[in-house]
Order: C-alpha cells, then structure tokens, then sequence
C-alpha cells in the first residue's frame, strides 16, 4: 500500500463552476505547512451540508460542545472491516494522551459500518469535497478535518490546536486510504486516476487511518525531543532507548517483540530495523512504515485494515 508522497495533482474537472478554496496540504517531515484555515462559510456552518444546526459527536467522556444529534457509538462487529474503530481502539495506550483520546473519540465514530454512521458521512463529505467532483486532495481531506474538528468540538481555538497537533500523520492516512479501490482513469485529465485522491467510498476507511497514523504520531512525538526540549522530527537511538518504557504502553506489534524475551531482538536491533537509510535517526515516516509493517506480518487487525482492498471494503458507500 503506498504511504509515500502522492503524485502531483492534476484536479479533475468539477461538474460546479466554482473550484474549491486553495488550501495548504500537511507536510509529513519537517516544519508544518503553512497553516491556512480554508476559506469560506464558517465550520460551523460549514459542517452541516443541509445547513442545520452544528453536529457534535460524544467524545467518550470528554465534554465539548453542545448536541445537536447523537451519533452512534462502536460497536462490536462480527468482523473488522464492519468495525474499523473496534481497530482504533486496541492501537490505542491504556491511557491515552488527551489529545489522541479527543481526536480519536471524534473520528472513529465515523469509521463505523451501520446506517447511523453511514448518515454522518454523508452529511460530511460534501464538507470535504466542496466543488462536488468526487474526490478529494490531500488539501481538501486537511480542511475538512479541521473544520470538523472546530464544529463537532464546538471550540474554533480547541478544534484548531488539536487539528495542528497530528497535522503531520495526515499525509500517511490519506495515501493508504486512496489506494483501496480500483484504479481507474480520470475522464478530462491528462494521467490522474482515482489513486490520486479519496472517493467517497474510501472515506469510511480514511477516518480510521486518521486515527491509526495519529496514535503512531502520538507515539513519535512522545519519544521525538525527549532527551531535550528541540523536538526536530528525528529519533534518535538515543531517544529511542531512554523513551522505552514510554512506548511499551502502546500496543505495537514492533513493541511486543521486544518486550517477548523469547526473541532476540533489542531496543538498539530494533531501531536499527526502523533505520532505512542508516543514517542513524529515525523520521515519521520510517517509524510508521515499521510499525505498520509489523502489523500486517502479524495479521493482526490493525494490520488487516491497513492492506483493504476494494472486495473487502464492503461495497462502495455511496
């Protein structure tokens, strides 16, 4: 599945004259983009295709907001793809950080497989793709996480710092969730496919990368600048070994064969491992493809939902 950078965009025409606002994509390493609000309605406004009153999604304890209409909470699903955010749940920490518990709170009842679900989506997609083509940039699916987040949390300052905290994992999402369908050709370009972007039947899948990405972020970050206060984006081992005991609460494969004495691998193999280019510090980027790998090596459910193809999505969810 490609979690590198997507190709560059060529926008397929959009059956509104209007085109959608320019917005800044996220950038994966390094500084953040420049960080733009999108520009029209506000999200609060926004949010609501149909123009009523703001949704506010329950937040697992966590009060913001005011209800608008309850949306359905995870259920327990005869299988995982009918459940994407049963899988968000067991990567999470016993003890999540506030914010990954308020950012994955909101997203993964999204990600669910029912009717209730289905209708939140509905009502959200049009938020995401404004000029109505049926697919979604990386530019596109970053704006409307953050007026998402401002309208389902009821707090323009809140929604906007908690969608600049895990701004850098959105990239992984978007490029895994794109590359679940079929590839098909775009009428009215000159190469862009439907891989270059998010379709509405990817969307459901894309809301619980989201959260996926975020907790391995949430990770990174808490290891990233721990041995100081620069926190330049890069692990060192370092960094990797005096955060340890950090990590092991989340429930990583790549965490668990270390931690299993019946193997020989350490802190220091491991990180060796994560180190593609051997340059002796870890980026996200290598850090995700690690953890994600080892997910899929296990089979274990997370590791499932990160290799959906489009027969195992369950159908297009127009």
């Amino acid at each position: 599945m490609g979690c590198g950078a997507s190709k560059e965009e060529e926008k397929p025409a959009a059956p509104a004259p209007a085109p959608a606002a320019e917005e800044s994509a996220p950038a994966e390493e390094g500084a953040p983009a420049e960080e733009t609000a999108p520009a029209g309605d506000s999200p609060v406004s926004a949010v609501s295709a149909a123009g009523e009153t703001p949704l506010v999604i329950p937040m697992g304890g966590i009060a913001r907001g005011s209800v608008h209409r309850s949306a359905p909470a995870p259920a327990a699903a005869d299988t995982m793809t009918d459940s994407p955010a049963m899988v968000v749940s067991m990567i999470l920490p016993a003890e999540p950080s506030a914010d990954l518990a308020a950012f994955t709170a909101l997203l993964s009842v999204l990600a669910v497989k029912s009717d209730e679900a289905k209708a939140l989506r509905d009502e959200q997609w049009p938020v995401a793709d404004p000029n109505g083509n049926g697919f979604c940039s990386l530019a596109e699916i970053d704006g409307w996480i953050l007026k998402f987040l401002i309208a389902a949390g009821g707090d323009t300052e809140e929604g906007t710092r908690l969608w600049r905290a895990f701004r850098p994992s959105y990239i992984r999402a978007f490029n895994d969730a794109k590359d679940i369908g079929k590839e098909i050709r775009i009428p009215g370009t000159v190469s862009a496919t439907t891989e270059d972007y998010v379709t509405k039947g990817e969307f459901r899948c894309l809301c619980a990368y989201l959260c996926l990405y975020a907790a391995m972020f949430d990770a990174f970050a808490a290891i990233d600048g721990s041995t100081g206060e620069f926190d330049d984006r890069r692990m060192s081992l370092e960094e990797w070994e005096g955060s340890f005991e950090t990590l092991k609460a989340y429930p990583f494969e790549a965490v668990a064969k270390i931690i299993n004495e019946t193997t020989e691998d350490t802190a220091a193999s491991v990180f060796a491992e994560m180190d593609a280019d051997g340059h002796g510090m870890v980026l996200l980027a290598e850090f995700c493809t690690y953890i994600e790998q080892a997910e899929k090596k296990a089979g274990t459910p997370t590791g499932l939902l990160l290799t959906l193809a489009e027969d195992e999505l369950g159908g297009n969810d127009e």
